[in-house]
């Protein structure tokens, strides 16, 4: 009897922990699409509406509706382009005056989720464009731009490496390169009715930075060698020497540490002038004079 009992026992303890039920639901992977933000420009140009997406990941699909004044309110939105990452698509299909509300998605590249829509609203109108661009470098890696467009604007937005910088509804205005790695000022016109116009680019050179003169020389002289040290200045790379002959100062050699041996013979008494600058990239200090003499 007992071991009926214990076999009883086994097999509801088996139907309790393998009965049959709702099996959990397979996991799906997926993975959350941002909505897109500043990697998304939408601005005019001679030929439509430009629609640029310089995510470089994410594709984005674009739907389009339009606004009739008539009734105050927009058609059915309908697709009108993928566009892939880091491309851009002209709507070409437009009329100046006219209200555009774009309606733009980002795609996973491999699930089949989206982002949740982003709506932007255009007046087609001819764009404003910059003429002229006038820069001018003031102390701290601060540049002056003065920009001049070929009708009236309501405001300029400007970009550096990408990210804003500055809103201005003035021609003229300052931005600070300190610590911009690729010094890229992209600048958009604005119309009156809030449309970016056509960008314009400026690339401005990287800051050469001239190092500090050599200071703090001594010498000391040993067996025939005349050494001459010195301080090294902060950001130095290399150091140019340079020795007196005649009445002017000519190349003597190249070195990477702060210091140079020259050779003038043992028991030998006299004084020679020497020159040395300091270096970086394509960029040299003024000269500091040293006298030594020896022994």
């Amino acid at each position: 009897m007992r071991f009926y009992k214990y076999i009883l026992t086994l097999i509801a303890v088996l139907a309790l922990f393998t009965g049959c039920g709702k099996k959990t639901d397979p996991v799906v992977l997926t993975e959350a699409v941002p909505a897109p933000g500043e990697n998304l420009r939408i601005f005019n140009n001679d030929q439509g509406v430009v629609i640029r997406n310089a995510d470089k990941r994410f594709a984005v699909n674009v739907q389009r509706a339009v606004f009739d004044p008539s009734c105050g309110c927009l058609t059915d939105y309908a697709d009108i382009a993928e566009i892939p990452p880091s491309a851009a698509f002209v709507d070409d299909n437009v009329t100046p005056d006219v209200r555009y509300v774009y309606s733009i998605v980002a795609l996973h590249p491999v699930y089949s989720n989206k982002s949740q829509p982003v709506k932007k609203a255009v007046i087609y109108a001819r764009p404003v464009k910059i003429t002229d661009v006038q820069i001018k470098e003031l102390t701290g890696d601060r540049f002056a731009f003065t920009l001049k467009a070929d009708k009236p604007f309501e405001r300029f937005e400007i970009f550096i490496d990408g990210g804003l910088e500055l809103r201005t509804s003035r021609e003229s205005f300052e931005v600070n390169m300190e610590g911009k790695e690729n010094r890229t000022v992209t600048m958009y016109p604005f119309d009156k009715y809030g449309n970016a116009g056509e960008e314009k680019i400026i690339r401005l050179a990287v800051k050469q930075v001239v190092p500090r003169a050599p200071f703090g020389f001594r010498s000391v002289y040993g067996r025939g060698t005349l050494t001459i040290s010195w301080n090294e200045p902060e950001g130095a790379w290399l150091y140019n020497v340079y020795i007196m002959k005649g009445d002017s100062y000519s190349f003597l050699s190249k070195v990477d540490v702060p210091y140079f041996m020259y050779s003038v013979g043992e028991n030998t008494i006299d004084c020679v002038k020497f020159a040395v600058s300091s270096a970086t990239d394509g960029n040299e200090s003024d000269r500091t004079e040293y006298e030594a003499c020896w022994p």
